[in-house]
């Protein structure tokens, strides 16, 4: 798996595993394949009904869709 940020890592964790040793308050899991900082936003964009685009403001090559299931505990977790 590889860990993007600035730069890119290989990290020999689960998305499951990553997930669960990142602080909740700064990071959200919005699909299958992908953990985001709060940081890393840059802004949102509708992509269809209960679904939100996250436009990351370093990266332009990682699909940030938030999933359907996810929707609404994404957007309660951007109002905290």
């Amino acid at each position: 798996m590889k860990l993007h940020t600035i730069t890119k890592h290989i990290v020999d964790y689960y998305l499951d595993h990553l997930e669960r040793l990142t602080d909740p308050d700064k990071f959200f899991r919005i699909n299958r394949k992908t953990v985001l900082s709060v940081e890393s936003r840059k802004d949102l964009q509708s992509w269809s009904s209960s679904r939100i685009k996250v436009n990351l403001s370093d990266m332009k090559d990682v699909d940030t869709v938030v999933s359907r299931d996810r929707y609404r505990e994404f957007k309660s977790w951007l109002d905290q």
